[in-house]
């Protein structure tokens, strides 16, 4: 059974879906490492339970050394997980256990960030620092 799971895996990742899926995030977040910030075009899973059909918040750029500790296949690195805009946004849909879309910007994530928390958003000024704050 766990032999064929891999197998279906492995096909998938070589398939044309994974490839435009793969292609798009690398589109969207650039060619660095989400952790460290080197250059890197290798797509990390954060989770299975959405495989085959993922959603961007998913999925993580990293570099290979880091996507070698990711895996546990490189004990000496250290990873420093920056905390990034789709961090921020699964944990805003962790904490309140819901779905976020359409939130590409800190703006937008700043807007939900402050509806879900009953506060009135005003301007686009310091949004970062207010969603930063609010899930900290």
């Amino acid at each position: 059974m766990k032999a064929d799971k891999n197998n279906k895996y492995q096909k998938y990742i070589l398939s044309e879906e994974w490839a435009k899926v793969r292609a798009d995030l690398i589109l969207v977040r650039g060619s660095k490492c989400e952790y460290c910030g080197k250059p890197g075009k290798q797509v990390h899973h954060l989770t299975y339970k959405n495989l085959f059909f993922e959603e961007p918040e998913d999925l993580v750029r990293l570099c290979p050394s880091c996507h070698m500790a990711e895996h546990g296949l490189s004990p000496k690195k250290t990873i420093v997980r920056k905390k990034t805009l789709p961090y921020y946004r699964k944990a805003l849909m962790l904490k309140f256990g819901i779905k976020i879309q359409k939130c590409r910007g800190w703006v937008s994530l700043a807007r939900k960030t402050a509806e879900l928390h009953g506060d009135k958003w005003c301007g686009s000024n310091g949004a970062k620092g207010y969603v930063k704050r609010k899930l900290n």
